[in-house]
């Protein structure tokens, strides 16, 4: 399994089957079979991390599973993808982008002896430590309101919430490494569009606030809006989201962004 930060509000984590390197030049490569399977239990205990997190801690902020099926080359999507219990197989939900809209739920109810696995009739036969497709699944910690406008008390709560989720993530003595969420990273859902990021207080629109492009996203310091004394953040130009993070250095510092 391997953490792959795809952007400065996501983190992907990539499930695969373990490459198998040859010892020898002269030993054959190590082929696909049709299904490979690999054990559910790291992925589910991801997706629990947060549980013990308290309601309060969840009030302006929560974390969000997008769970896909990624292609690493030109072919198309596996036959199947399933959770193994013993004997019992349960087929997972696989839209025709990838998505996999009924995984968590599934995973959530996994034991330490389930299996997810992946049935691959096209990519049988070719190489292990060849691109295929795997298991994605891109993670964000998100401001839970999306309506447009976010007033200081709930973005303060939120940088402070954030924190304490990605300490979560990372658990153990790392956690102590988790630097404190100082900026707000907008995130558009078609990048495309023209970014309306704009401080206000009250009815008032308030000129000077800096957004910083960062990654496919925008960055805004919340000690600017403070400065600034502005009541609320507005956000338009279509749909959004608003992550708690770091400052752009420090992301850097850590290998957030830079991904595409």
């Amino acid at each position: 399994m391997a953490f792959l930060f795809r952007s400065a509000a996501a983190i992907s984590i990539i499930m695969c089957a373990p490459l198998a390197m040859a010892d020898d030049k002269d030993k054959s490569p190590e082929l696909r079979e049709e299904t490979r399977c690999f054990p559910a239990e790291n992925i589910v205990k991801f997706i629990s991390r947060f549980d013990g997190l308290k309601d309060s801690q969840r009030d302006s902020v929560d974390s969000n599973f997008n769970p896909s099926v990624e292609i690493l080359d030109d072919g198309a999507l596996p036959d199947r993808l399933y959770f193994k219990s013993g004997t019992v197989e349960e087929t997972v939900l696989m839209e025709e982008d990838g998505q996999l809209p009924t995984f968590i739920s599934r995973a959530k109810t996994a034991d330490e002896e389930t299996e997810i696995c992946i049935q691959d009739k096209s990519r049988a036969g070719t190489p292990v430590d060849s691109p295929g497709a795997g298991l994605s699944m891109s993670f964000n910690i998100r401001y839970i309101n999306r309506d447009g406008s976010y007033d200081m008390a709930e973005l303060a709560d939120g940088l402070k919430d954030g924190k304490s989720f990605y300490k979560k993530m990372v658990g153990g003595p790392a956690a102590l490494l988790v630097p404190n969420m100082t900026h707000l990273v907008v995130s558009y859902e078609d990048e495309q569009v023209t970014p309306q990021i704009e401080a206000f207080n009250g009815d008032d629109r308030i000129d000077g606030l800096v957004t910083e492009p960062f990654d496919g996203a925008y960055v805004v310091t919340f000690k600017d809006l403070k400065k600034l004394g502005a009541t609320h953040l507005k956000i338009s130009g279509g749909d959004h989201f608003i992550s708690p993070a770091p400052s752009i250095k420090t992301m850097k510092k850590f290998g957030i962004g830079g991904g595409g």
